[in-house]
């Protein structure tokens, strides 16, 4: 008697962590289907806490909702939303560590039929001039977009390398989601014509086609992306493969403060070309790989020949400490030390091209919108250590 009485108790244990219903609150724009085909639970499956932390991540991750809540009472899928509004026209701001500020303004629908189609229109002046039409179909059981297609026209005048650049092209992507959230696979394909006039009268003038293959992984602590390119030209460049790599690790001391991390970001730029167009080339002195220069600062010789190259192989190390927590706002103090090093053989790393910088700073973690970095550099490689202040807006 005892044994079916447990077996009884069990099947009703069992029971009652099925879902049987899935209710949505709360969105008057968004379908209810789209939000079902964007999370991983349904009618009929054994809840699962951890997948329902992912699915407000989901949801969030969309872009559609202020906020998303979601819990489990007896047998039912309870799920609250609090939707962004349809169109939303606001300031955009971007940021050049070697050319400078832009600003603009940006028109979006977010929203389109509540299937959470997007399109965008995008105007920026100042270091970089931008006209951009962008549009996004995520049809797939997932927050990543399944179709994105991108339009641009861009003007940059970099008086650094004394050029204006005018770029216009169309760029799709296609992603290949993986049954794993963690794993994602994206084919791009870009078609550009670029026009580079350089100051002392000389023009160039190219089309290419940019065929790309991306993998991303995300963990908690472990992030991995690599992109392989294939880079095709109609005329002046041969044709050449591109890599870049980025592993970011985070070491947390969970005991001590959760939030309290030390952080190591590993970056590969390379192309397997000696001869690349000079606007393909990087500057290992910037947000991206080492920070704490000042590039109108510096000598001219040593920006055209230890600063711009066909290939960057960098480190950073950051510690991140929490000083101040608030329901809105995290503020963490940063400690970084950058090493870089570039080349334009892949072949070939002089050890003398390293530059390396170090300093500290404020992030701004602003709850549902993004970071800000407030950074201060010093710079070692001048005699007189200059201070610059770096300012990185991050996931706004």
């Amino acid at each position: 008697m005892a044994k079916y009485l447990l077996i009884q108790i069990l099947f009703s244990f069992l029971l009652s962590n099925v879902i049987k219903d899935i209710k949505i609150y709360g969105n008057s724009i968004t379908r209810d289907d789209t939000i079902l085909k964007t999370i991983s639970h349904s009618v009929n499956d054994t809840i699962n806490i951890q997948n329902l932390t992912l699915d407000q991540q989901k949801l969030f991750d969309t872009g559609l909702f202020y906020d998303t809540v979601i819990y489990f009472d007896s047998t039912i899928y309870n799920i609250i939303v609090f939707e962004k509004p349809k169109r939303s026209i606001g300031p955009e701001i971007d940021k050049d560590d070697i050319l400078g500020w832009s600003a603009g303004i940006s028109a979006k629908n977010n929203n389109i039929n509540g299937k959470n189609k997007k399109l965008s229109v995008s105007l920026l002046a100042g270091a970089n001039n931008l006209l951009e039409l962008d549009y996004l179909d995520p049809k797939l059981k997932s927050t990543r977009d399944s179709l994105n297609v991108n339009i641009y026209l861009k003007q940059t005048d970099n008086s650094q390398e004394n050029y204006k650049l005018f770029n216009s092209g169309i760029q799709s992507s296609i992603a290949l989601l993986t049954s794993n959230f963690s794993h994602q696979i994206k084919i791009i394909n870009e078609a550009e014509f670029s026009k580079l006039n350089y100051y002392e009268n000389t023009t160039e003038k190219n089309y290419s086609i940019i065929n790309s293959f991306i993998y991303e992984f995300k963990a908690i602590k472990n992030k991995f992306f690599i992109n392989l390119s294939h880079n095709y030209f109609n005329n002046i460049y041969d044709d050449y493969f591109s890599l870049k790599v980025n592993n970011l690790y985070s070491i947390n001391f969970g005991k001590v403060n959760e939030n309290l991390k030390l952080v190591i970001n590993n970056k590969f730029y390379l192309n397997f070309s000696k001869n690349i167009p000079i606007y393909k080339k990087e500057y290992v002195i910037n947000e991206n790989y080492v920070r704490g220069y000042d590039i109108n600062n510096l000598p001219f010789e040593m920006i055209e020949n230890t600063l711009l190259w066909n290939n960057i192989v960098s480190t950073s190390i950051q510690l991140e400490v929490p000083i101040k927590k608030t329901n809105l706002m995290l503020t963490n103090m940063l400690f970084f030390w950058d090493w870089g090093i570039g080349s334009n053989d892949i072949k070939k790393f002089n050890y003398n091209n390293k530059i390396k910088s170090y300093g500290m700073g404020f992030r701004y973690n602003i709850d549902k919108m993004g970071n800000i970095d407030i950074c201060f550099g010093i710079n070692p490689f001048n005699s007189k250590k200059e201070i610059q202040a770096i300012v990185n807006f991050k996931s706004f």
